[in-house]
């Protein structure tokens, strides 16, 4: 949920596979004050969420 004329991130639900990932990023961002215009350009190199038997 976002304030669209002051681009802040009020608030997020995440239902799904790695939702646990995601919801640390948007709680980061809200702490420190990140837009969510900044939010959504950012590239992300994570969630990756790989099984652990795929890693050896």
């Amino acid at each position: 949920m976002v304030d669209c004329g002051r681009d802040r991130i009020l608030g997020a639900h995440f239902v799904g596979h790695a939702s646990h990932e995601l919801v640390n990023i948007v709680g980061l961002a809200m702490k420190f004050g990140i837009s969510a215009s900044a939010l959504r350009g950012y590239v992300y190199a994570y969630p990756c969420s790989l099984p652990t038997s795929s890693i050896s």
